[in-house]
């Protein structure tokens, strides 16, 4: 198992917006009681987002006092999340206030650990889209409007920094809607062995 963090502030943003439509549930720990419930939307300005109790415990917990820290952790199928922030306050007894962290820890269980780098995926129809996590065996991509359909095959080039641009052939995956966009993880079918060897030798130095 892979760890590391998330430490930009937007990608931590971008981020809860995909974790806040994807994941079914969270943890939230305060001292030591573990409360359980869902991860809301941030702020799109702020960063700030929310924490809403599970409904089987209403009326049992009161908000925790502004300014009190605890940590939040929560899953996809490959990588566990979790966070440490502090309450800002509560809009309802049930629905908590939560400042936007400074870091995400991540503990990746995929055999491909992926790094966040400045990258670009560009189709040969000249269309742009953002890479926001890559490894040598898939990346990541947000995009705008209506995404690709899972099992579709993207074809283009990888402009990532500190390389030549890279042909490849990809195949979308799985995919987590956002509030403007959306996140399509997509697997590497096919690139040339110089350029792997290129991409795997970059994603080294910079700890993958």
């Amino acid at each position: 198992m892979t760890a590391h963090a998330l430490n930009d502030p937007q990608r931590i943003t971008l981020h809860l917006e995909a974790m806040a439509e994807s994941t079914r549930g969270a943890v939230l720990t305060i001292g030591r009681r573990q409360v359980f419930g869902e991860l809301g939307y941030p702020h799109p300005d702020s960063g700030e987002t929310t924490f809403l109790v599970h409904p089987a415990l209403h009326g049992l917990l009161d908000p925790p006092a502004q300014g009190t820290t605890v940590q939040l952790e929560y899953q996809t199928q490959h990588t566990r999340y979790a966070f440490f922030t502090t309450v800002q306050g509560a809009h309802t007894p049930m629905l908590w206030r939560l400042a936007r962290p400074q870091a995400i820890s991540r503990r990746e269980t995929r055999k491909h650990r992926r790094l966040e780098l400045s990258a670009l995926f560009r189709t040969h129809a000249g269309q742009f889209q953002e890479v926001v996590d890559i490894s040598e065996g898939g990346f990541g991509l947000i995009v705008q409007g209506a995404p690709p359909r899972v099992g579709t095959q993207l074809q283009g080039w990888l402009d990532v920094e500190g390389l030549p641009p890279t042909a490849i052939l990809a195949t979308v995956r799985h995919e987590r809607k956002a509030d403007q966009h959306c996140i399509v993880g997509c697997s590497i079918d096919h690139i040339h062995p110089n350029d792997l060897a290129a991409l795997r030798q970059l994603l080294s130095g910079l700890g993958g």
